[in-house]
C-alpha cells in the first residue's frame, strides 16, 4: 500500500457511489496482517458500496493475480462490468462511463487505460518516464494490442463463463495478468480498446538502483508465458530487444572505418543520421508529453535517457532471460518453463 493510496480508494469509492446503476466496490489483500486491510475496513463501515476481503497466499501464481480473481468470485453474479484498479491510481469523473459505454461493441472483450509517468527533474526518473513512453506507442490508436493491468475493465461473463478457458490460463502458473490476458484476446481475435480518458498521471523519483530494478521487472514478464502463443509472441519481443545492440554496432564500425579512411562523406553521413535519429525522438517525445498534458517532462532529458535505454536494453534483456526467478513487493516467484512453479512469502 502506497501512501496516497487510501486517498485514492477514498476519491474512488466517492466515484462509485455516485455511479446511477447498481455498484460495488471490492477490496482484497492477502491477509488481515497487511498493512492496508484496517485503513480499508475502517473505510467500508461508513460505506453500503464497499466491500473488503482477504484472499490467503498464492503459491503458483502472482499474488495480484490471486487477488484479482479472488475479488472477481465475490463480486455479485449479476454483475455486467468488473474493472480493476491498482491502488496507486487516482481515477476521474468520467472513467466509468467513457469505458463502459465501449462494451456495446461486442467484439470488445477489454476496454484498458495506462500510466504517464511524469518525472522528477533527474535523468534515472527520466529514464523511467522513456521507457513508459515506448510502451505508449500501444495505446496511440482506438485498439490496443496489450492491456495495462493498472486499470482494465472486461465483461464479469468472460470470468464467469470461463471464456477461452480464461480461468484455467490464469491459474496454470500465470505471471502477468494483464500481459496474458492480453494475449488471450488477440490470439482469439478480440478487441482491446484505449480511451484517453484512461490516462492516469504518476509523479516519480528513481534512485539508479530503483530504476534499474523498475525495468528489470517491467523486463522480466516477456519472459514468462502460460500458453504457446503467448511464448512465441514473448520470444518475438525478446529478440526484438536486441536490434538496438546490432545497430550501434553498425554504426560503431561504421564511424570507425570512416574516421580510419577519413572519408568525409560517410562521417558527414553518420553524424546527421545521429542527429536525424536524436531530433526525431526529441519532437516525438514533445509530441507525447504535450498530448497528455505532462509539460514538466523534460523532453531533451528523455531523449537522451531514451538513446541510452536503447543500447542498454539488450544488456538487461539477456539478464532478465537468464533469470530463474523474481522479487515483486517483497514476494520470491520462483519460474520453470515460463511459469510460477513456486512462491516464497
Amino acid at each position: 500500500m502506497h501512501g496516497q493510496s487510501l486517498t485514492n480508494f477514498k476519491a474512488l469509492l466517492k466515484l462509485i457511489e455516485k455511479y446511477p446503476g447498481a455498484k460495488e466496490m471490492i477490496c482484497v489483500v492477502p491477509l488481515e496482517t497487511d498493512p492496508a486491510y484496517k485503513p480499508l475496513l475502517d473505510l467500508s463501515s461508513n460505506s453500503d458500496s464497499m466491500s473488503v476481503y482477504t484472499s490467503g497466499l498464492s503459491h503458483h501464481q502472482s499474488q495480484k493475480l490471486y487477488q484479482m480473481l479472488h475479488g472477481v468470485d465475490q463480486s455479485h453474479p449479476e454483475s455486467e462490468i468488473i474493472a480493476f484498479f491498482d491502488d496507486d491510481i487516482l481515477v476521474s469523473d468520467d472513467v466509468f462511463k467513457q469505458a463502459i459505454c465501449r462494451f456495446v461493441d461486442d467484439d470488445v472483450w477489454m476496454v484498458t487505460g495506462y500510466c504517464m509517468e511524469v518525472p522528477a527533474p533527474d535523468l534515472v526518473s527520466h529514464w523511467r518516464s522513456a521507457f513508459r513512453l515506448i510502451n505508449c506507442l500501444n495505446f496511440t490508436g482506438d485498439s490496443s494490442s496489450m492491456a495495462w493491468g493498472g486499470c482494465m475493465f472486461m465483461r464479469s461473463s468472460s470470468f464467469r463463463d470461463n471464456e477461452f478457458g480464461l480461468r484455467e490460463i490464469l491459474n496454470n502458473g500465470c505471471y502477468s495478468d494483464d500481459m496474458t490476458m492480453s494475449h488471450v484476446a488477440t490470439e482469439n481475435g478480440k478487441k482491446i480498446v484505449f480511451d484517453t480518458s484512461l490516462f492516469f498521471p504518476d509523479f516519480v523519483a528513481a534512485s539508479l538502483r530503483n530504476g534499474v530494478d523498475f525495468i528489470l521487472r517491467q523486463l522480466f514478464v516477456v519472459t514468462t508465458h502460460v500458453t504457446e502463443y503467448e511464448r512465441q509472441k514473448n520470444s518475438i519481443l525478446v529478440v526484438a530487444s536486441f536490434i538496438p545492440v546490432l545497430t550501434s554496432w553498425i554504426g560503431g564500425v561504421g564511424l570507425i572505418v570512416s574516421i580510419y579512411y577519413f572519408s568525409g562523406f560517410w562521417l558527414i553521413l553518420l553524424c546527421g543520421s545521429l542527429t536525424l535519429l536524436v531530433g526525431t525522438v526529441y519532437i516525438s517525445l514533445s509530441v507525447i508529453a504535450r498530448m497528455v498534458n505532462c509539460f514538466v517532462i523534460s523532453a531533451w532529458k528523455t531523449s537522451v535517457m531514451l538513446l541510452f535505454h536503447l543500447f542498454l536494453l539488450p544488456i538487461l534483456m539477456a539478464k532478465s532471460v537468464l533469470r530463474r526467478s523474481i522479487v515483486w513487493s517483497g514476494i520470491t516467484y520462483n519460474m520453470k518453463n515460463g511459469k510460477v512453479y513456486s512462491v516464497e512469502h
